[in-house]
């Protein structure tokens, strides 16, 4: 049994400890002690500040390219799309100056913005794939046959090319009724907004990705990551659709990591094959790189560039001849009379016309098998 003695001698010892602490922290290690966090702290500081220099200079120097390469723009992207009318697509909540600066490139590049649209929720949401399916069916009615089967996802894609693509004559000058009618319905059943209205049909696509705001971690159970990845798979489909229906379609975003449209089709072969992307969309150099790549599928290269990547590649793009665009009467289920067998500047058949062979699985009404088309033969070929 542990009597009073011990506790009192453990008291003292505890006292003792404590007054031996203060006497060495007040006197001979006072110094030391203080010195050696004040040394600390000041370290620190400078290596903030160090840090802080260092990102201002940087900030500065990319400040200055931008600022070059935008003073360059008619030698390094002037003519690459000349004459070509572009529709921007905004695929979720993208920020208005990132649209604005890839429209700048657009014109800066030779071409023309001739309308813009919002993809909104209804277009990729898993819980409205019910009414997405329904609006497919009527929708399939105003595609020319050969473009009127596949997945739902796909039928809605070829109607968005219709839409803002769809020519009653072989010059593209105005738009056909069955466009005016198949807008009128994407419209009105909350599937797409009209930022900008279309003045004539247009050539080609750009779809600007938002900033992922949810980290998509394969590697983790996150519903949201999962979400991500389902919707993002819809919207490749739709840019494979816009691809096969038009000149060319290119996809720019932030960067690839997962859950973002562009991983979605650099993860699909045949989707890679007829789709454009580019990341960097934030900066000058990955906004040209759109322009580029835009003109470059038009010559028959699909390409992945960007420079958020470990190796960096960027497109050469093309000078371009006048735009054919009788391809335009095809995309509707009554062609003109006047349609040719032409569809691009290099004299191929159309996405549209092309479409024939693809998605033998008409009866596929399953939205998820969103990489199953072939390969496009329509002037948008992967290059070696």
């Amino acid at each position: 049994m542990i009597d009073f003695r011990y506790h009192l001698v453990s008291l003292i010892a505890v006292f003792l400890a404590l007054a031996i602490g203060v006497i060495l922290g007040a006197g001979p290690l006072k110094e030391a002690i203080g010195d050696q966090l004040t040394g600390q702290v000041s370290q620190l500081r400078e290596d903030k500040q160090a840090l802080r220099d260092e990102l201002d200079r940087t900030l500065h120097n990319a400040a200055g390219t931008d600022e070059f390469l935008r003073q360059s723009a008619t030698d390094l992207i002037g003519g690459t799309l000349a004459e070509r009318r572009i529709v921007l697509i905004a695929t979720g909540a993208v920020d208005s100056a990132a649209n604005d600066a890839v429209a700048q490139s657009v014109e800066e590049a030779g071409g023309e913005i001739v309308g813009r649209i919002g993809l909104l929720e209804s277009w990729y949401s898993s819980e409205l794939s019910d009414a997405r399916q329904s609006y497919a069916a009527s929708l399939s009615d105003y595609l020319s046959p050969a473009t009127a089967s596949g997945t739902y996802d796909q039928v809605l894609g070829r109607a968005l090319a219709l839409a803002f693509s769809g020519s009653a004559d072989p010059l593209g000058e105005g738009f056909s009724a069955e466009a005016d009618l198949v807008r009128d319905i994407l419209i009105s059943g909350d599937l797409i907004q009209v930022i900008a209205e279309p003045v004539v049909p247009a050539d080609a696509y750009i779809l600007v990705e938002p900033t992922l705001e949810v980290s998509a971690d394969p590697l983790l159970d996150n519903p949201d990551a999962a979400l991500l990845r389902e919707q993002s798979s819809v919207l490749a489909q739709t840019a494979d659709s816009l691809a096969r229906s038009s000149e060319a379609t290119v996809v720019v975003g932030f960067d690839e990591s997962d859950g973002t449209v562009i991983s979605a089709i650099r993860n699909s072969d045949a989707v890679a094959a007829t789709v454009s992307t580019v990341t960097g969309s934030d900066t000058v150099v990955g906004q040209f790189s759109t322009v580029l790549a835009l003109s470059e599928q038009m010559t028959r290269h699909v390409g992945h560039y960007g420079v958020m990547g470990s190796e960096p590649q960027f497109p050469r793009g093309a000078r371009l001849s006048s735009p054919q665009r009788d391809w335009m009467t095809a995309l509707g289920s009554e062609p003109s009379s006047q349609q040719s067998s032409t569809a691009n500047t290099s004299g191929d058949e159309t996405g549209a016309e092309a479409e024939s062979s693809d998605d033998a699985d008409a009866g596929d009404e399953d939205s998820t098998d969103d990489t199953a088309d072939d390969p496009a033969d329509a002037g948008n070929t992967q290059t070696p």
